[in-house]
């Protein structure tokens, strides 16, 4: 070191000493902060990466951003933990200094990653982490063997049909955590004098022991421990013994069910089907919880591959037309049988612009035949079809994506019509500045079977959409507009028009080229109007009125106070009336600005009441004294 260096460093010195002398708390203060900026940055990383650990390991949905808010939010708690810490480390070990400055920062660091090595060592503990073979989640296929004096297939007699797989902690008796899934009784068969039935469910942990059950109705619930490891290999691939086995003393289990098991993979088919000369195997990626009608039940997640005559299938998806590929796929998001006299198959997949694509599949001198249909994501069929009432019971297994098709005619996306059963397809444009309402369900079919109407919205030049009936020819690719006279059909709102309201108002009529018109009846009577009652709207019964005001709400509310006794309260605003019907909530409120009069009954009112009153008032509306307070 020269002298003018040494000088340097010893002027150097001098400044800090008399700094810590004059500003002795400042000094520390700052490098306090500085200490705590720096542990901020490092707890929000070492948080965040446990965070996302959690992610995976308790498998925190990423539907509408929550798995991602979920590591933002606790990396940014991380972060303010760290800057604490470091705040408070560096004033305790005074880190004015230099040797004080880095013995404050590593304790610092210290403390947050042990914190945070802790929180990722009881969080993955305590996690419910499948097992794996080959990096594959894993479902739990079992067969059941009904006893032998039961002869007759096995039904639902109430109750449901499924298999649940529980997980008991070490030293305990009771199930800590379960899931359930499916028991197809539609695949029962009659082996050797016993009926055997087949369940499966995902396999969700490697925690504590197994225990799996089975439930047929009322008639049939029996549980077993499960010979199964935490981590099986790929020896369990195969079935298992008949299980439980004779007791060491040769007499038999007092179980009357026995079982055998296997683990699978989730990429092996779970089911496979037979339709002429295709094969369709169905792929479940998980079993989940949902409900069809107001009924419980259990449904999959589901993907398809299909062979023809053994050999794999693929789509060639063209990327413009020049016929140049894009891409070929043999994964398909869902697949429906057709009613056609040759088997067939309409499946749709997801291409690589992000769009979905119907295409026809059938077959022709024992070689596979593809027909685009139209872009899109929805089917719909004319005639509407009800579907089927579920099986009876709360726990049913269905397939959304696996269907059977009605014979009839079939709109799928907005460009293309199918008829189920001669198979012929006819694609069309879409109608310029118009867009779906609130279903894209066909309202009529023509005559001669090459018209439909459906209803839109149709935009003006200065940007108002209006509602109108759309009429597409799909055999010519010509479609037309109808407008729909609100105050001659006494039109409202969007949901009164159903096929009996525009058989009502509208009719076909063959025009001189032999082709089915759709056009206005000139002699319909108008309907009486009618308000919209929803049995449970968010919890809540409701009643409501369209293109009403103040006069309608009044109407209302003397009928809830002359019929129903109902007594008022005083008003919440001038948008919302409050009244009491034995004991509770009855609300009037009044959208001026939207023309419209709802009343909502509070969950405590016996739906037999929201529902008399909208039967009463639309009886009223019927005899014609209030519609003069209706503004079309």
């Amino acid at each position: 070191m020269t002298l003018r260096e040494g000088l340097w460093v010893s002027s150097g010195w001098r400044l800090r000493l008399r700094l810590r002398t004059i500003f002795p708390k400042t000094m520390i203060v700052l490098a306090s902060f500085f200490i705590g900026l720096l542990t901020a940055v490092a707890g929000a990383f070492a948080t965040g990466l446990v965070a996302a650990g959690c992610v995976e390991w308790y498998r925190i949905p990423s539907r509408e951003g929550g798995s991602g808010y979920f590591v933002v939010f606790l990396g940014l708690l991380g972060g303010i933990v760290g800057f604490i810490l470091g705040c408070f480390s560096g004033g305790v070990m005074e880190a004015d200094s230099g040797a004080g400055f880095g013995k404050g920062l590593l304790a610092a660091m210290v403390i947050v990653l042990a914190l945070n090595g802790t929180a990722a060592i009881i969080a993955r503990l305590l996690a419910d982490i499948p097992p794996v073979i080959d990096g594959e989640d894993l479902f739990l296929i079992v067969e059941f063997r009904m006893p032998g004096e039961d002869q007759a297939p096995p039904v639902i007699e109430g109750g449901g049909a499924s298999v649940m797989l529980g997980s008991i902690p070490r030293g305990s008796h009771t199930v800590r955590k379960h899931e359930r899934g499916p028991i197809w009784l539609d695949e029962a068969k009659f082996i050797d004098g016993h009926w055997v039935i087949r369940g499966a469910v995902g396999i969700f942990t490697r925690r504590g022991k197994r225990m799996i059950s089975a439930t047929v109705g009322e008639k049939i619930n029996e549980g077993f421990i499960l010979p199964l490891p935490a981590r099986p290999g790929k020896k369990f691939l195969e079935w298992s013994d008949r299980l439980p086995r004779r007791r060491k003393d040769g007499t038999p289990p007092m179980n009357r069910l026995s079982y055998r098991f296997r683990v699978q993979r989730w990429s092996t088919p779970m089911k496979t089907e037979t339709v002429g000369p295709f094969e369709i195997d169905t792929i479940t990626r998980q079993f989940f919880y949902d409900e069809y009608k107001g009924s419980p039940c259990i449904t999959s997640r589901d993907t398809f591959r299909i062979r023809h005559r053994g050999r794999r299938f693929a789509i060639d998806v063209k990327a413009d037309e020049q016929g140049e590929i894009a891409e070929h796929k043999d994964e398909f998001v869902f697949v429906a049988t057709l009613p056609s006299e040759s088997p067939a198959l309409l499946v749709q997949i997801r291409k690589y612009s992000g769009s979905n694509g119907f295409y026809l599949l059938h077959e022709s001198a024992e070689r596979p035949i593809t027909e685009f249909v139209a872009d899109g994501y929805d089917l719909a069929t004319f005639p509407e079809v009800e579907a089927a009432a579920p099986p009876a019971g709360p726990v049913y297994t269905r397939s959304p994506d696996r269907g059977v098709l009605l014979a009839g005619w079939y709109l799928l996306g907005r460009t293309g019509m199918l008829n189920t059963r001669t198979l012929a397809v006819h694609r069309f444009a879409a109608i310029p500045m118009t867009y779906d309402s609130s279903s894209t369900q066909p309202l009529s079919l023509s005559p001669d079977e090459r018209s439909f109407v459906r209803i839109l919205e149709a935009m003006a030049e200065s940007g108002k959409s209006t509602t109108v009936l759309a009429v597409t020819d799909f055999v010519a690719d010509r479609s037309y507009l109808l407008p729909i006279d609100r105050a001659r059909m006494r039109f409202s709102r969007i949901g009164e028009v159903n096929a009996a309201w525009v058989d009502h108002h509208f009719t076909w009529k063959r025009d001189e080229h032999g082709i089915d018109q759709f056009v206005e009846r000139a002699d319909f009577q108008p309907l009486p109007y009618r308000g919209e009652f929803r049995p449970a709207f968010a919890g809540r019964q409701e009643y409501r009125l369209d293109l009403v005001g103040e006069d309608m709400r009044t109407a209302v509310e003397s009928m809830l106070i002359e019929h129903f006794k109902a007594e008022r309260q005083p008003d919440a605003t001038d948008y919302e009336h409050l009244f009491k019907l034995d004991g509770q909530q009855v609300s009037v409120c009044c959208g001026s600005e939207f023309a419209y009069v709802s009343v909502t009954f509070d969950p405590g009112v016996d739906e037999a009441v929201g529902k008399s009153f909208a039967e009463l008032f639309d009886a009223e509306l019927a005899t014609g004294k209030y519609d003069s307070l209706f503004h079309v």
